[in-house]
């Protein structure tokens, strides 16, 4: 009796339609494509959960899903016998991580991104092999550019689902902080909605783009230290939070803000007695990550 292979069962399970596709990159290559994949999404499921309810996430799921990724790279270059699958995964790995902790000092993302972001390119990489392989480079390159244009599309949606949350939440505050940049720069607002007018005019559609782009860059920076800001008990400070303001005792600042706070940060604000301190809060980014990828591992399936 003949029995359907487990990697297959659980991709035709997760991807239905998979079973109607005789060629192709997934049904040749089931054994990259299927269980290990499905476990990766199955990690970036839960660290999205995890980081959308708590704003952080445990170092052992962020390094441990990027050193999960990287011993699929170890052990498909030890059987394939190319140990520059392993090598360009670290490579990857290394550049994403630095090219997210220049991100995460100047703050525009968490630790917690800087950590898993790494996987998510690697297993773009493992895939992104398998189709050179089988297929072509332009191939590979052109599924590339598809997972680049998916995130920035995702990463966009999700910005401003999180923006207008954000504005309903705090919409008093946001109110009045416009209100009162309406009634101080008129002048300067007037002049924005003519050379608006001018580019939507003359560019079209791609003006408009690009002017409602600007728009949004604007308000998050003219709202940004009134809704990304809250005020948290010292005991309720968590690893990576940034400080809004300097931390001050009699004139003498003992912590300055910025860069994320370590443990011990912490431990010496509560042995100074610091109650309250305001810091940065920010968006889970996980989820776009994780989104992305299920979307591009969609397309994949159902395109190649």
């Amino acid at each position: 009796m003949h029995h359907e292979p487990l990697s297959q069962l659980l991709l035709t399970s997760f991807f239905p339609f998979i079973a109607q596709i005789k060629n192709g990159i997934i049904k040749e290559n089931l054994g990259l494509i299927s269980v290990e994949v499905i476990t990766f999404i199955a990690l970036l499921l839960i660290a999205s959960f995890i980081d959308l309810k708590k704003k952080e996430v445990y170092d052992i799921l962020t390094i441990g899903t990027t050193l999960y990724v990287l011993t699929l790279s170890l052990i498909y270059s030890i059987i394939l016998g190319n140990f520059y699958i392993v090598i360009y995964s670290l490579i990857i790995g290394i550049i994403i991580f630095l090219i997210g902790y220049v991100l995460y000092l100047t703050g525009m993302n968490g630790g917690g991104d800087v950590k898993i972001a790494p996987s998510i390119f690697i297993m773009i990489n493992l895939i992104l092999m398998i189709i050179a392989k089988n297929y072509n480079i332009k191939l590979a390159l052109e599924s590339f550019g598809l997972y680049m244009l998916i995130f920035i599309i995702v990463n966009f949606l999700y910005g401003c689902i999180v923006l207008v949350f954000y504005i309903l939440k705090h919409y008093k505050k946001v109110f009045n902080r416009l209100r009162y940049v309406a009634k101080k720069y008129w002048q300067l607002l007037i002049l924005i909605l003519v050379l608006s007018a001018i580019v939507v005019y003359v560019l079209k559609l791609f003006g408009l783009i690009i002017i409602v782009l600007l728009i949004i860059l604007i308000l998050i920076l003219l709202i940004k230290d009134v809704v990304f800001v809250k005020t948290k008990s010292v005991n309720e400070l968590s690893v990576g939070d940034w400080l809004v303001n300097n931390v001050q005792i009699k004139g003498k600042i003992i912590r300055k803000k910025g860069i994320g706070l370590s443990e011990d940060d912490i431990k010496r604000l509560k042995e100074l007695n610091v109650r309250y301190v305001k810091v940065r809060e920010g968006f889970a980014l996980i989820p776009v990550f994780t989104i992305s990828f299920i979307i591009f591992m969609i397309f994949l399936v159902m395109t190649i």
